[in-house]
């Protein structure tokens, strides 16, 4: 169901935030990265909201006074909404998108008011439901699914990272290592981002008590450890994902004994594993991904006996998500991969799943979703 409703936004620079006793809602607090000019913003006449989860809703709020680099207002879900993830596009007067934003998925509670900060940037998204096409007969001129911008250059092209892999090549990047225990990596056109090709990553079904490591392996922006870095990557994640711990990304130690820490989601939540840590080796946040559509996920990781790891998901970092704790071993942590590494627990076998993975990038430096 998509419903329209206008209604007036706070469009005064330093208006105050909504007060958190307004009952069920989302408080939400709209910024303007730089890269929107003053002209872009000065066009912005209508904020259109597009929400998912439990529920699917357009709202449409009109600017009165021409939008500020902040804006705030209060987004109203029905009231059996618990989960609601939220897009928001700045149009002008004649429906022309200027910038967008894109939150992670949050998880709301009854009679509360949930707090969501987003930033808006120029270049425009793919679409939130992200849901497979119909491909046909797939040639080498046909455009990308899932929304992905097929007219655009590869995502890799120009860029100066440590390492950048977007599949455009038809297979990997030469610094890659594939680790194939109990599934395959591939790389096809089924779901993209952005171009025409992604990383397919299929785990076959697991018995109980079985171990799957599905990913790609790398060391090339290892160089001089220990140091801080990030590695972003967009991920399509499907509904049969297990319940089990599923790590996405991890570092693991260079040599012996291989130990890791990681991002993962477990039980369909946002969570991250630190085997240095002996008090703080696991965080979980409430929020999780909504299935079959691209996330953006950017670990970012402190490398110190008093370091952090911090994960953002598109564009959201997960405050309730965080690990401040050792990250540094011996030997230093050298190595990264990308796909799927998990354990079945559950005395019955695991069915297969799927998922694809998109426009990698290490680095050690902040990176970003618009890479």
């Amino acid at each position: 169901m998509r419903v329209a409703v206008l209604g007036l936004l706070c469009a005064v620079a330093g208006c105050a935030a909504p007060p958190l006793a307004l009952g069920f809602g989302v408080a939400v607090t709209v910024t303007f990265d730089d890269e929107v000019d003053d002209a872009a913003l000065a066009r912005v006449a209508s904020l259109t909201i597009v929400a998912s989860g439990d529920e699917t809703y357009e709202t449409n709020l009109a600017v009165a006074q021409g939008a500020s680099r902040v804006e705030r207002f209060v987004y109203r879900p029905a009231a059996e909404t618990r989960r609601l993830a939220l897009e928001i596009l700045a149009e002008d007067a004649d429906g022309v998108q200027l910038a967008h934003g894109r939150s992670a998925e949050i998880a709301l509670t009854a009679g509360n008011t949930a707090i969501l900060e987003l930033t808006m940037f120029g270049e425009q998204p793919a679409p939130m439901d992200g849901g497979p096409d119909d491909l046909g007969d797939l040639g080498a001129d046909a455009g990308p699914p899932d929304g992905g911008d097929g007219g655009a250059q590869p995502s890799c092209q120009g860029l100066s990272v440590a390492l950048c892999e977007d599949f455009e090549g038809g297979g990997l990047n030469t610094s890659w290592q594939q680790v194939q225990n109990g599934g395959t990596v591939t790389v096809d056109a089924v779901h993209v981002h952005r171009g025409t090709r992604a990383m397919h990553v299929h785990v076959d079904e697991l018995a109980s008590n079985g171990v799957a490591g599905v990913h790609i392996l790398e060391h090339a922006s290892f160089g001089i450890q220990p140091g801080d870095f990030h590695a972003r990557a967009y991920f399509y994640l499907t509904s049969a994902l297990p319940n089990t711990p599923v790590a996405l990304i991890e570092a693991q130690q260079a040599a012996s004994p291989y130990s890791p820490i990681n991002f993962q989601i477990n039980n369909h939540h946002y969570s991250m594993y630190d085997h240095f840590a002996l008090m703080n080796g696991y965080t979980e946040s409430a929020l999780g991904p909504s299935p079959n559509q691209w996330i953006c996920v950017e670990w970012a990781v402190h490398v110190a006996q008093t370091g952090a790891m911090i994960t953002q998901v598109n564009g959201l970092t997960l405050t309730d998500d965080e690990i401040h704790d050792t990250t540094s071993a011996s030997p230093n942590v050298g190595q990264l991969w990308v796909g799927v590494e998990l354990t079945n627990g559950d005395a019955t076998p695991m069915p297969a799943f799927d998922l694809w993975v998109d426009d990698i990038i290490i680095d050690h430096l902040p990176i970003g979703c618009d890479e």
